[in-house]
């Protein structure tokens, strides 16, 4: 995809956006180009009124079901494909989408593979194994799969995150039972993260700078027999230069770090007062920022582009899944009410797990009744 243009197959006039102005091709009186949200002035453009997304499915010539995990500022996309049941499991085959084409991205010789973050180069990252356990964590560059295992001398893992220079962020077992905790992997040395001394803890973002963030458990006994996620209360953090920082919560007892920007902005969930409700959540400038929810009482932020506009998931009034858009300045709005009619007949958007700085959403929803990936693309 040409970074400079968004929504070619569907383009409509645009005039007046940030006090900018020009005239498409097909709008009559030329025949320039839109050259992407980057080309405005200021850190925070404006999502313009009328804004209408095309969406496009991901994954389907690999199996019966897929999602899609990220998007890169060059539209390159990556996700899972659900292959058919096998013996009570399913197989996973994990997938780019580069230029309209899907391309399978193998799975080192085993039974599933979950490709999770890519970054600006196309270098792409996640997990590869048999079942659950024995995830082994990837590195996919020039057209190759790495399993990055080996040489790291851990049992399994499982990464989230890649940034620009190709430092990987997850989580690992450190081979001491029940336990997990977060990891940064940067010119082939793991460093573990360790965060608050709990017995969990998990690395979900990664910028550039090489600021971590993810969640952790303010320690707490071990959880048997109630699951490796149980046990003390879990809260958001950022890990920088060794020392971890608490982002804290909405008032309630537990937070959850998925994404980080290159200022250090992190958003997440937090379950508010009394426990009840957990919204997304914005951690900016030291502040803790409420979200909202599309009317139910869950909500969660995934992902956040350059210029702060951030997608994720909601429960709507009826407890339905929905996926949402807060932009730069703005509101959380039902990315379902946003989708053009043509190419949205049959859709139901319920997650948006990425977005790029042209407002390019990555996630997964129902097309027809069936769980499929997709991307959004602006139509101007």
């Amino acid at each position: 995809m040409d970074s400079q243009r968004v929504g070619a197959s569907r383009r409509r006039c645009l005039v007046g956006l940030g006090g900018l102005a020009w005239t498409l091709a097909g709008c009559g009186g030329g025949d320039a180009t839109f050259t992407s949200w980057a080309s405005l002035p200021g850190a925070a453009p404006p999502v313009p009124h009328g804004l209408r997304f095309d969406v496009q499915e991901l994954g389907g010539p690999l199996g019966i079901a897929s999602t899609a995990a990220a998007v890169n500022d060059d539209g390159t996309v990556v996700g899972i494909a659900e292959q058919a049941a096998r013996d009570l499991y399913v197989p996973t085959r994990g997938f780019a989408v580069v230029d309209g084409q899907t391309i399978d991205l193998g799975n080192l010789g085993s039974t599933n593979c979950s490709p999770t973050a890519i970054n600006g180069a196309g270098w792409i990252t996640g997990s590869a194994g048999w079942r659950r356990p024995g995830e082994h964590i990837f590195l996919y560059r020039d057209g190759g799969m790495e399993d990055m295992l080996p040489a790291l001398g851990i049992r399994y893992g499982i990464a989230y995150a890649i940034n620009a220079v190709g430092h990987v962020a997850g989580r690992f077992d450190p081979g001491n039972g029940c336990a997990y905790h977060a990891f940064v992997l940067a010119d082939g040395v793991l460093t573990e993260i360790n965060a608050f001394g709990g017995f969990y803890s998990v690395a979900r973002g990664i910028n550039d700078a090489g600021v971590v963030t993810g969640t952790g458990t303010l320690g707490g006994p071990p959880p048997w027999p109630g699951g490796c996620e149980q046990g003390g209360p879990l809260h958001a953090f950022v890990y920088a230069a060794g020392e971890f920082t608490d982002l804290g919560t909405l008032g309630g007892t537990r937070s959850d770090a998925w994404a980080i920007d290159a200022a250090g902005t992190v958003v997440g969930s937090s379950s508010t007062e009394g426990d009840q409700e957990s919204h997304a959540c914005r951690w900016q400038d030291g502040r803790a920022s409420d979200l909202g929810t599309l009317g139910g009482n869950a909500s969660s932020a995934r992902a956040l582009n350059a210029f702060g506009d951030i997608v994720g998931t909601s429960l709507d009034r009826e407890g339905l899944s929905r996926a949402f858009l807060v932009p730069a300045g703005g509101e959380m709005v039902d990315l379902n009410s946003l989708l053009d009619p043509d190419s949205g007949a049959g859709w139901t958007l319920n997650v948006g797990n990425g977005i790029n700085r042209h407002l390019q959403i990555a996630g997964d929803g129902l097309r027809d009744g069936r769980r499929c990936g997709f991307l959004l693309t602006p139509l101007l």
